[in-house]
């Protein structure tokens, strides 16, 4: 399912590289790891693939599915991961939502 793999195959490398580049501070930031991680996450990341028919991973509803695979896709796209344009249009869908917004809102006050 699609929850399955935006929890298991996709935040794994991303999740590490978002650690490694935002959450270490620079100097003890291992630069193998970096490399490791951006390279598992272009690789996963071109493993995503989306219906062109569908607005959404599951149909035309948004699901819960789409809240885990776009928030992690968010994360790539902050750590400078290669993104194809298809995954690029569907990150900006959702968080394009009036409800993205309004809980981005929300949070920042």
């Amino acid at each position: 399912s699609y929850i399955s793999f935006a929890l298991t195959d996709l935040e794994s490398p991303i999740w590490n590289l978002l650690k490694q580049l935002v959450f270490i501070p620079e100097e003890k930031r291992s630069l193998s790891l970096v490399d490791y991680f951006k390279i598992e996450s272009e690789n996963v990341t071109r493993q995503f693939k989306l219906n062109k028919d569908n607005e959404w991973v599951a149909g035309d509803n948004f699901t819960l599915a789409d809240i885990f695979l776009s928030h992690t896709l968010l994360w790539a796209r902050l750590c400078h991961v290669n993104l194809s344009p298809t995954i690029n249009d569907y990150i900006d869908r959702a968080i394009s939502r009036r409800s993205y917004i309004q809980a981005q809102e929300k949070n920042n006050l």
